[in-house]
C-alpha cells in the first residue's frame, strides 16, 4: 500500500508539473489543454484552478504596502 500511494505521489507531481509549464510556460488555455486531452479533464481543471488561485494569492502578496 506504501508504495501505490508513493506512486500516486509521484505521478499527481509531474502531472501538476506538465499542467504548470503547459499553462504558464508555454501559455497554452485549460481550455486547449481540455480539448488535446479530455481523458484528463478532472485533474486538468482541478490543476488549473489550484494554480490560478496561487497566482492570485502570490499577486495580492506583492501589491499590498
Amino acid at each position: 500500500m506504501k508504495d501505490i500511494i508513493g506512486n500516486l505521489i509521484v505521478e499527481l507531481s509531474q502531472f501538476a508539473c506538465w499542467v504548470y509549464h503547459q499553462i504558464y510556460v508555454q501559455g497554452k488555455t485549460s481550455e486547449i489543454l481540455l480539448s488535446e486531452h479530455p481523458e484528463a479533464g478532472d485533474l486538468i481543471r482541478i490543476m488549473s484552478e489550484i494554480f490560478a488561485e496561487m497566482m492570485k494569492d502570490d499577486e495580492e502578496e506583492t501589491t499590498q504596502p
